[in-house]
C-alpha cells in the first residue's frame, strides 16, 4: 500500500498538504459519517495510518527508506501496552474523537489562536474564584447541574456531545483553574446520587478533604 497515493499526495508533499489531504478525506470517510458502512470504515483506517505515519518526520523518513512496517509498534511502560494509538482512533468514542479533530483543525487552521484566548480566559477565571475564596475557607457547589442523561443509542453527534458534555458547567472550569475540588455523595435522587462540590484555595487540598470528610459524614 503506497501512503502517498493513499492520501493522493506527491512524494514530497508539504505538511500543510498532507494534513489538508487528511481533512479532506476524513470528512468523507470518517465512520461517524458513514455509519455500518464497513467498506468506508476499511477506508479510513487506510487514510489514518497513511496520515499517521507520514505526519511524523522520523516514521515518514524510515517509510521512504522502504520500510512501512515501521508503523507497527506497542506502546510500553504507559499503563496500556497492547493498544496501538496510532492505528485504532477509530475505536474512540465519539466525544474524544471530535475533541482531537476539532483541537487538530483550530491548531492548523487558526494558528492557536483559540487556545491562546482560553488560557487568557482561564487566568480571569482563576482571579475570580480566588477572590471569592479570600471570603470563605470552601465553596458549596452542585457536583452537576443536572441528572445524567443516557447517551442516545442512536442520536446525532450534537444529541451525544449535549448528553455526554452537557454536564460538565461547575467540574471543567477547576480542570482550568488548577482549584482542588472534590464531590462528594449528599443524597439520592430516585435512582442516582447528588454530588456536593467542595472548591478550596490553591495549594489547600487539606481543607477541602477536612470539609468533604465532615460533609460525608453529617
Amino acid at each position: 500500500m503506497d501512503l502517498y497515493i493513499v492520501l493522493g499526495v506527491q512524494q514530497g508533499a508539504t505538511e500543510s498538504e498532507i494534513k489538508r489531504a487528511y481533512r479532506r478525506l476524513a470528512r468523507r470517510y470518517h465512520p461517524d459519517i458513514n455509519p455500518g458502512d464497513q467498506t468506508a470504515a476499511a477506508r479510513f483506517h487506510q487514510i489514518l495510518e497513511a496520515y499517521e505515519t507520514l505526519i511524523d518526520p522520523a516514521r515518514r523518513s524510515r517509510y521512504d527508506a522502504g520500510h512501512p512496517s515501521a508503523a507497527d509498534h506497542v506502546q510500553t511502560g504507559s499503563g496500556f501496552e497492547g493498544f496501538d494509538f496510532s492505528t485504532r482512533g477509530v475505536d474512540y468514542s465519539v466525544t474524544v474523537k471530535l475533541t482531537v479533530l476539532l483541537g487538530a483543525y483550530l491548531s492548523d487552521d487558526y494558528n492557536h489562536h483559540y487556545y491562546a484566548k482560553a488560557q487568557n480566559l482561564g487566568r480571569v477565571l482563576r482571579a475570580q474564584y480566588a477572590q471569592a475564596l479570600e471570603r470563605f475557607d470552601v465553596l458549596l457547589l452542585p457536583t452537576t447541574a443536572m441528572k445524567a442523561k443516557p447517551i442516545p443509542v442512536d442520536g446525532s453527534i450534537p444529541d451525544v456531545l449535549a448528553a455526554a458534555l452537557g454536564n460538565l458547567h461547575n467540574t471543567s472550569p477547576f480542570d482550568v483553574t488548577g482549584n482542588p475540588a472534590l464531590s462528594v455523595p449528599c443524597g439520592p435522587s430516585g435512582s442516582l446520587p447528588v454530588g456536593a462540590m467542595l472548591v478550596g484555595r490553591h495549594f489547600d487540598d487539606a481543607t477541602v478533604l477536612r470539609a468533604g470528610h465532615a460533609l460525608h459524614g453529617a
